[in-house]
Formats: structure tokens, sequence, C-alpha cells
């Protein structure tokens, strides 16, 4: 769903397309990769988070569907994995599918365990995070340590908010009270050890070569993507007086040492190119959260330009439930939607779901590569080749 938001989360988005084929060959690719440099993969996260618009950081997951209709959508990119890259592990999300079992989520639910080793994966499956509160206000800490290794789950990934020893103690009082038997621990930890066999040798290439950084930097040129809206270009005049609108981070108080800090939202790279390009225009900052007076300032501000170009970033990292702009930011924007020709998109793609009508909108992604090669769309001197991962 193009409303997901866990699958948009960190700078770039997780979603590789936006069908089931195109995700499992590109997902194929990335394993072998990794694979072949001695690591182990966990293919994430069983049975899948792409239908669902929660952050299970924060809320529980639901997918609709039965057990044959998981296996045709969600675990096809899973078994072709299985097939085509040897995949050495799956992690299990906390993703509840009540057709399956309408009580426990995949990471601690039997039936969802069987549902993946029934296709004819033997392979190491381990659980998400249990710091997420979605799962364990629901559950309790102890208790899903317990249910997920009696759901049959290898490895548990506690929380990094208690020691070892305690979840260590969880686990053996589900022994020592007979949830778990001592075949299945023994089970686990062969697949564990086959699961590192299978892929812990010698790294096959250890230098990155020049043909690797030419090939790292044509996918950045290539990436670059444009969606447009009643217009036949991405490109702007550069010599007419545009006023850029450039997005800061949040300012927040350090939980640790106190001190005022602002996120990081560093789009310096493309300002750079930007500012060179088009010289007669001029570039102004504003806040992730502008207050009032500031908002007010800057469309008072627009009303002397050709017209407004906003450059914006957006993450969707754990707890923050969404890689949408701000409301105050959509606000700034629908007050300008008549002078704005560009928004410049960074991090993020899912974000721009809910920009409306615009003019242009430019996908940057991440990295300052990918920052220079947006800007020079913007400037007329390169033309996005790139394909969105997502559609809205």
């Amino acid at each position: 769903t193009p409303m997901n938001a866990i699958v948009g989360m960190t700078a770039i988005a997780r979603s590789a397309a936006g069908n089931k084929e195109q995700v499992a060959k590109m997902a194929a690719a990335v394993i072998r990769g990794y694979q072949d440099q001695g690591m182990v993969v966990t293919a994430k996260h069983y049975p899948g988070f792409g239908a669902s618009p929660v952050d299970s950081h924060i809320g529980m997951v639901y997918l609709e569907g039965d057990g044959k209709e998981l296996l045709e959508r969600e675990l096809y990119p899973y078994t072709y994995c299985m097939k085509h890259a040897d995949l050495s592990g799956v992690m299990v999300g906390h993703i509840m599918a009540e057709k399956v079992d309408p009580v426990y989520p995949a990471s601690l639910s039997k039936p969802l365990v069987d549902l993946l080793r029934g296709t004819g994966y033997n392979g190491l499956m381990m659980t998400d995070s249990f710091a997420m509160i979605g799962l364990t206000n629901m559950f309790g800490l102890k208790q899903c340590h317990q249910l997920a290794m009696k759901a049959g789950i290898d490895m548990v990934m506690t929380s990094y908010r208690i020691g070892a020893r305690e979840a260590y103690g969880y686990m053996m009082d589900a022994y020592r009270e007979g949830m778990v038997s001592e075949e299945q621990i023994t089970l686990s930890a062969q697949r564990v050890i086959t699961a590192q066999n299978r892929t812990l040798r010698e790294a096959t290439q250890t230098v990155i070569t020049d043909k690797e950084r030419r090939a790292v930097d044509d996918m950045a040129k290539f990436s670059i993507s444009a969606t447009l809206d009643g217009v036949d270009s991405p490109a702007l005049d550069t010599s007419k007086k545009h006023l850029f609108i450039v997005q800061e981070g949040n300012i927040f108080r350090d939980p640790i040492t106190g001190e005022l800090r602002p996120e990081i939202c560093d789009m310096s790279e493309a300002v750079r190119v930007l500012k060179e390009k088009f010289s007669n225009s001029d570039f102004i900052t504003l806040p992730e959260f502008p207050p009032k007076f500031q908002i007010e300032d800057v469309l008072t501000l627009t009303m002397e330009y050709d017209s407004v170009v906003m450059l914006l970033m957006n993450r969707n990292e754990s707890y923050m439930g969404s890689a949408d702009a701000t409301k105050r930011m959509l606000a700034v924007l629908d007050g300008l939607r008549p002078k704005i020709s560009a928004v410049v998109q960074f991090g993020c793609p899912y974000a721009a779901r809910e920009y409306g009508k615009v003019k242009r909108v430019i996908f940057g992604y991440n990295g300052e590569r990918c920052q220079q090669y947006a800007a020079l769309v913007l400037a007329g001197e390169l033309e996005p080749k790139g394909r969105l991962p997502v559609s809205f």
C-alpha cells in the first residue's frame, strides 16, 4: 500500500518495486551479493509489511488473507529467494495474520512458522526486535521470548533495553517450564550453525575497484526520478529569479546530554550545485516544524519571485510512524501551491503521496551524488531516467 509506513523507513525506501516479481528478482541479487561475502542474510519481515500502513515499532500490523493468499502474495519473494539465492535466514515480523492465527503475531505464532516451513524451507528463523512497543505492550516482554521459542523460532532478537542475562533467564525459564524441548533447542542450534557454514567464508572481493566506483556513480545518476503534472520538462529556466526554500532539521533536546541539537537534514550538496546553476535565485531555510510567524514571513517573501522551489528531506525512522512531510510544511506547500514550480524530494519518496498537485517532483533519494544529480535534473543538464519504487 502507498500508505505503508515501515517499508519507507530510513532515508531510503525499503521497497524495491511495486510488484512482487521485481521485488523478488532484486532481493535475490542483493542476497547473493551479501552471502558471497560471507554474511548470513535474513529476509524480512515475514510474512510482509507492505499491505499495512502501521509501524510495528508503535502498533500492531495486521494482514488480510488466509494461508493460500499469503503464499501467493506476501511470501512470493521469500520462496523465490530460497530457490534462486539459497537464502540463509528469515526474520519474522510482529505481524498479525488473523486468518492463519487469530491470537498471536507471526513472531510468536506456530501456525505462521509452520506456514513458512511448509514451503520446504528448513533454514534459520529469527524474530524481529523485542524492543518494539507494539508487540510487548500486548504480550509482555518475558512472554514474548518464551512464546517465540514455543512457536519454533530459532533465534530471539531481544530488546536492547535489557541485558543479555535477563533475556537468557526468560528463555531458560521457558525450557524449565516445558514450553520448549531440548530437541527443539538442538535443532535451532543446528540451523544457526548450518547458516554460518553456508555463508561464512573468505570474502571473494576485498577492494573496491574504479569500475565499481563508476557503477555506484551510475546508479546514483540513473536513479533520479521525476513526476510531471501539466509541464513537459523537469527543468526550470536557470535565468529566472526563483526562491529556493530548503528544509532544516527540527531542534530537539538530547536525552543524554541535555543539549539542544538539530535533526540531521543535510542537503548541502544539492544546495551547492543549485546555487551554481541558478545564480539569479535566492535560498532560505525553513524548519521542518516552522512556527506561525515564520510561515507567514515566508509566504509574504515569495511574492517577489518568479517561482518557488521547495527542497524537502523526509525520513521514516522507528517510532516516527510516518514518512510524510510534517503538516506544517504541507501547510506551507498548500499556501504557495500557485507559485511552486518544483519540489525536490530527498530521502523517502513515499512523502510525495501527500503533496497534491505539483508541476514537478524530482526524487533524489539519498547520498551526496544523488543530491548533485537531482540538482542537475532541475537545471536541465541531466535527464531523469529512474523509476519510482512505489506507485501512488
